[in-house]
């Protein structure tokens, strides 16, 4: 049985539509920028949106670079520097942890950002086989990445966002079956 936490109610509740194209689909906090400073990496922040992360980041003393392909629009307000530019864009930022916040459900944008990118430190904030992402990409981090950290983040009702922190290599799908059992 799904517990209040993570019961899908069909929908994002309307808040969430305004905030999420303010700022970010997904809720950011100190400790997750922390976390993600305390790498000491500079990051390339894919299909970055309004670059709020990217902006938390960079406040936080990391280099970011940050890119949309602007195909489900763009926001009224960049709080970073938001390039133009698809999956081609990656292979020149191998360099670079990779940043994927809330990839969308319907678009294999985050496996061929992933296959394109080739680096082997990536941040990931979403729902592993719910709504963020779809199957093909959580299959890919099944196949060839381990979780080397995980930090809570809020949530919208019937959402259950984590940030993934996420070594390429020694395969380990287990933290996926726990996150989905998160929502069980």
């Amino acid at each position: 049985n799904m517990d209040e936490t993570c019961e899908f109610n069909g929908g994002p509740h309307p808040l969430q539509v305004e905030y999420g194209g303010k700022y970010s689909w997904a809720i950011p906090t100190a400790e997750a920028v922390s976390v993600i400073a305390s790498y000491g990496v500079s990051v390339v922040d894919f299909g970055a949106g309004s670059g709020y992360w990217s902006y938390l980041l960079s406040e936080a003393g990391v280099d970011v670079v940050a890119y949309d392909d602007w195909s489900w629009g763009r926001p009224m307000k960049l709080w970073h520097p938001v390039k133009t530019g698809g999956v081609d864009q990656l292979e020149k930022h191998r360099d670079r942890a990779m940043l994927l916040v809330y990839p969308p459900n319907d678009s294999p944008m985050a496996v061929n950002a992933l296959n394109e990118w080739g680096g082997d430190l990536l941040f990931f904030v979403g729902e592993p086989y719910r709504v963020t992402a779809t199957p093909a990409f959580i299959d890919a981090l099944a196949e060839g990445w381990h979780l080397d950290r995980r930090v809570d983040l809020p949530n919208w009702r019937g959402k259950v966002d984590e940030l993934y922190i996420l070594r390429k290599g020694n395969a380990d799908p287990d933290w996926i079956w726990a996150a989905v059992e998160r929502c069980l």
